[in-house]
């Protein structure tokens, strides 16, 4: 059951200083800021760098994934316009299918990876945050293998500690 916290009390007369307030508990968690996030500065400097890293992953990645796309539909295209036999012709649009498919993937992935890393900065949605960690780490799926393996651990590692969890809403 709550307690009921006690009344102010009653104004001094005048000129008088007012109540005296205590100081509020070190230990009580902080209040988030409607700005996001809890407002340490230390937690804020913690989250910085991996979430600028995953931020970094994420685009290269859309950057990577559109210009397969691209090629791919053209690909494609070129497969089912050219005068090629006709296993040849189903062999181009299957590849270029595939290829389109998997571009429109690695952008969606992309766009997780950039929403989670802003959401990293602002102290919002912890597990969202801690899946695209994970999803940035994954070879398949990113082709900055040499950029999302040490970003997706450092921010792992980062994520994983209890005063950073806490400072999450």
């Amino acid at each position: 059951m709550a307690s009921i916290p006690p009344p102010p009390p009653p104004p001094g007369p005048p000129g008088s200083p007012g109540p005296i307030v205590p100081p509020q508990n070190p230990y009580d968690p902080p209040q988030a800021s409607s700005g996001g996030g809890s407002g340490d500065p230390f937690i804020e400097q913690q989250l910085s760098a991996p979430s600028t890293g995953l931020l970094v992953t994420g685009i290269l990645l859309g950057i990577w994934a559109l210009g397969g796309l691209v090629i791919n539909l053209f690909t494609g295209m070129a497969g089912m316009m050219g005068g090629r036999e006709m296993p040849e012709q189903f062999i181009g649009l299957f590849a270029g299918t595939l290829g389109i498919v998997g571009g429109g993937i690695g952008l969606a992935v992309a766009g997780f990876i950039i929403y989670a890393s802003q959401q990293m900065k602002k102290q919002e949605h912890w597990e969202l945050c801690l899946a695209a960690s994970i999803v940035g780490m994954v070879p398949c799926v990113s082709p900055c293998c040499f950029l999302g393996l040490p970003m997706g651990i450092w921010s792992l590692v980062v994520l994983l500690k209890p005063e950073v969890k806490t400072a999450f809403r």
